[in-house]
């Protein structure tokens, strides 16, 4: 299976102010991502999946390429102080300035404020890939950031991926493989492709496996969708020559 959902013997844990929060097996992935996306936690693999991609995206996201949101940031409150900020960033190419709690998580700031539906959740736990956005070119599962955290970064969403009228090859390949079916893992699993191939322009079958594993697929068994990566590997290395 390219994703293992079942961990035994885990128990992760997580920094909370000096202390050390050992997690009981039956502590749900749901409580432990909620304290972490709103208590500024480490992110633990528990958390994210098992891809190093994404794991190493939201890392990096919440370390080193963003600012600190406790800080030096550029929010701004209105008079009304209703606990909103303002918060500025690039999404899909086109600055923007966004209106939100600071916690809010920016999938639902995604599909709320500006209307960006493509962004779907699934399971809300950081393990199924379906809220998958770039990030300063790092691949991330927007239900674990807190929007707070993207103050002057660029942000792709599946919007942004075609250009006008014309679909990426990643999209193309999608539909003519038949990798897209009930349409709820697609958006995350075209970015994660398309993250993949900027990485790595000619992936082997283990990249592709490798790249994919933190976005589920509860359709197609996943052989379509490694074709249509293998067929806009194809059509890429076409155009280059």
């Amino acid at each position: 299976m390219i994703h293992e959902i079942t961990r035994k013997d885990t128990k992760p844990t997580l920094s909370l102010s000096g202390l050390r929060l050992l997690s009981c097996p039956f502590v749900s992935f749901r409580v432990i991502s909620w304290i972490n996306a709103f208590l500024y936690v480490e992110t633990d693999e528990c958390l994210i999946g098992s891809s190093p991609t994404v794991r190493e995206g939201v890392e990096r996201l919440m370390n080193d390429n963003l600012k600190e949101t406790r800080g030096d940031t550029n929010e701004t409150r209105d008079a009304t102080d209703d606990g909103k900020v303002s918060i500025r960033c690039t999404v899909n190419g086109e600055s923007v300035t966004l209106r939100a709690y600071p916690l809010a998580r920016l999938l639902d700031v995604l599909r709320e404020e500006l209307r960006l539906t493509g962004t779907k959740e699934g399971c809300g736990e950081g393990e199924c890939g379906a809220c998958s956005v770039i990030i300063e070119g790092e691949l991330v599962n927007s239900c674990l950031v807190p929007v707070a955290q993207v103050e002057g970064a660029a942000i792709k969403t599946v919007e942004g991926v075609a250009d006008g009228e014309r679909l990426h090859a990643v999209q193309r390949a999608m539909i003519e493989c038949g990798g897209a079916q009930c349409g709820i893992c697609t958006p995350g699993m075209v970015l994660a492709a398309i993250n993949l191939l900027e990485r790595v322009p000619h992936p082997t079958g283990a990249d592709i496996r490798e790249g994919l594993a933190g976005n589920l697929c509860r359709c197609t068994g996943y052989t379509k969708i490694f074709e249509a990566v293998v067929r806009a590997c194809e059509e890429g290395m076409r155009d280059e020559g």
